[in-house]
């Protein structure tokens, strides 16, 4: 028995109306979309049906929309028949579908900022570059990828930026060997460029000063203050919580950030406990300066949240840096105002980040070690602090050539460098250390203060000390253990072994 069917108009398109029966003669009806526009293709229309149907009684497969591909049809419920599976060979995928995956899968395992920067690289310059050539993944040899970085370059950006590429790129190959989708990773052959020496933008004592002056009025002024006395990172500076300051012993605590992630088109803070490092979670001594600071910030939210009543938000009470309306202040607006803040003024312009350079930089020049430098800004390694501020721990040592020197050959200091040695060597003078402990006398275990005297003068211990405990971070473990708490014994040990 033939099939039949017709042709029916159908919201000004043409449909093939199929009969089909099952075994038991009961009729299924199945439309089938042929693309084709009602006017003067009737005849066309008809002429495609007849193929359809023939195709049909020879085969039994029907196309499977608009005249298209045909695919096998259970002629008892008239539905097509599933396919066999067949063997995913990922080798044969677009290298650009490949990309888009990879990061998606690795979304949960890397930082927001990672994943951002990652998909930006992807969606922007990759795509542009990849997108025309229409390359498989096994397709991308070695001298595709050469062509690619070479390109950046020619478009007048640094090595530095094909480094990002090239690691990001070397990670997606080295997954894709990994899962077996290729038997080599071509980025092997693949020569990564040497990094740029790099050579901080940074202020001079004098242009610090100058800025924490203009900005006295500003929103962004706390920022600027607690980044250009501590030297944070934007993000570290935004995720500073009242909770992890204690005005009682004088400490902050860094331990956690504030970044930013798209979301529906529209960035929004993102409140994370997972610093860049081991070593960026961090206890340091509360500078004057800041305290007073901070207190007239505590101050004015507690004002903002009485003049506002429900509309001010209460998600980011613990939080020091927030607006009027008690929302956290965005990582993108610190970054742009901060260069419509110069540029009011007239002033150098510099990044955000280099505040944190420039407070590196003023405490190298001011005879600071490396290795508190480290310590003091969070660096993973000590190499990291001495690449970049080596120059400057050069020049350091030439006081008279900076023509900042007094008769005693001692450097001259404004404020903000009196404040930050003040951390390095008051702590050292023997007074205030007995000061200190008789202060802590009362109680059985020397806390903070003391253990502060001990990291400052770099304390050495030369034999073991009972009782001790410390903390559990990586950053103590010159002590030989996790530091806290310290028996008296340490205090001897100190004036036996003070510089």
């Amino acid at each position: 028995m033939k099939t039949t069917g017709s042709v029916q108009e159908k919201n000004g398109r043409f449909y093939f109306v199929i009969n089909l029966y099952d075994a038991n003669g009961k009729r299924k009806i199945k439309w089938i979309s042929t693309g084709l526009t009602v006017r003067g293709n009737k005849r066309k229309a008809e002429s495609m049906l007849r193929e359809v149907l023939l195709h049909y009684d020879e085969t039994g497969e029907l196309p499977t929309g608009r005249g298209g591909t045909y695919e096998k049809v259970d002629a008892k419920t008239a539905k097509p028949l599933p396919l066999p599976l067949q063997p995913v060979n990922k080798s044969e995928m677009l290298f650009l579908d490949y990309l888009n995956e990879w990061v998606q899968v690795h979304k949960a395992s890397i930082q927001p900022a990672t994943f951002i920067s990652y998909n930006r690289m992807i969606t922007g310059r990759i795509t542009q570059y990849f997108e025309p050539l229409g390359l498989k993944l096994c397709e991308v040899t070695p001298q595709v990828l050469d062509e690619f970085q070479e390109k950046i370059l020619l478009e007048g950006y640094t090595t530095n930026t094909v480094i990002h590429y090239h690691a990001i790129f070397g990670k997606a190959f080295k997954d894709a060997v990994r899962k077996d989708y290729l038997e080599t990773n071509p980025m092997l052959k693949v020569d990564r460029p040497k990094k740029n020496s790099f050579r901080p933008n940074f202020y001079s004592k004098d242009e610090v000063q100058q800025l924490l002056e203009v900005s006295q009025d500003d929103p962004l002024h706390l920022c600027i203050l607690i980044t250009a006395y501590y030297g944070l990172r934007r993000s570290e500076v935004l995720g500073l919580k009242w909770s992890s300051i204690d005005f009682e012993r004088k400490s902050i605590t860094i331990n956690h950030k504030v970044t930013e992630q798209l979301v529906n088109g529209k960035y929004v803070p993102v409140v994370s406990d997972v610093m860049k490092n081991k070593t960026s979670c961090r206890t340091l001594p509360l500078i004057p300066a800041v305290e007073e600071e901070l207190l007239k910030q505590k101050e004015k939210q507690q004002l903002y949240r009485k003049l506002f009543k429900k509309s001010y938000s209460t998600e980011y009470l613990d939080f020091v840096c927030t607006d009027q309306e008690g929302k956290l202040i965005r990582p993108n607006f610190v970054t742009e105002h901060f260069d419509w803040l110069l540029t009011k003024y007239g002033l150098k312009h510099i990044r955000f980040h280099d505040l944190r350079h420039s407070c590196a930089s003023l405490m190298v020049m001011n005879g600071v070690s490396m290795k508190q430098v480290q310590e003091w800004l969070g660096h993973s390694t000590f190499s990291t602090t001495a690449d970049i501020y080596a120059h400057l721990d050069y020049k350091s040592k030439q006081g008279v050539c900076w023509g900042h020197c007094e008769p005693s050959g001692r450097i001259q200091a404004p404020q903000i460098i009196m404040d930050l040695s003040f951390i390095y060597k008051a702590y050292c003078d023997e007074e205030k250390a007995v000061f200190l402990c008789l202060m802590q006398k009362k109680k059985s275990q020397v806390r903070l203060n003391l253990r502060l005297l001990a990291e400052m003068v770099g304390f050495e211990p030369t034999c073991p000390i009972k009782d001790k405990t410390i903390s559990s971070r990586s950053r103590y473990d010159r002590f030989d253990t996790s530091p806290s708490i310290f028996s008296w014994q340490i205090y001897d040990l100190y004036i036996a072994n003070r510089p």
